[in-house]
């Protein structure tokens, strides 16, 4: 899966790379976390260990946009890259990223 990807990626940055600065591997990366369906397409099926069939998504995704990224620096020098992060901005207008059970406020929202 992950050739398939660095191949897509090969044929986006080939086509685009004269006109894009800006580029994301993945959108909120860590969704697939706290919505596994709808953050990565995996179903689970009764029984199965989901905390492993998670973080092994997990790991292969972070893999998949590491490679994408190394891959865009050898084909568009000065190119920007990186996986976008699923944030909220709570109510006391703190960044919030959203991790694995854990919470960790940022720094203050000029809103």
């Amino acid at each position: 899966m992950i050739d398939a990807y660095m191949k897509y990626c090969a044929a986006i940055f080939t086509r685009y790379k004269n006109l894009v600065k800006y580029w994301i591997t993945f959108n909120e990366i860590n969704m697939l976390l706290h919505m596994s369906f709808m953050g990565a397409g995996i179903f689970f099926k009764e029984g199965e260990d989901r905390q492993t069939i998670l973080y092994n998504a997990a790991h292969h995704e972070l893999l998949a946009s590491a490679k994408a990224v190394k891959l865009a620096h050898e084909m568009i020098p000065g190119g920007k890259i990186g996986c976008m992060l699923a944030t909220e901005v709570n109510d006391d207008d703190k960044i919030t990223f959203m991790t694995s059970g854990n919470v960790k406020s940022g720094q203050k929202v000029n809103a």
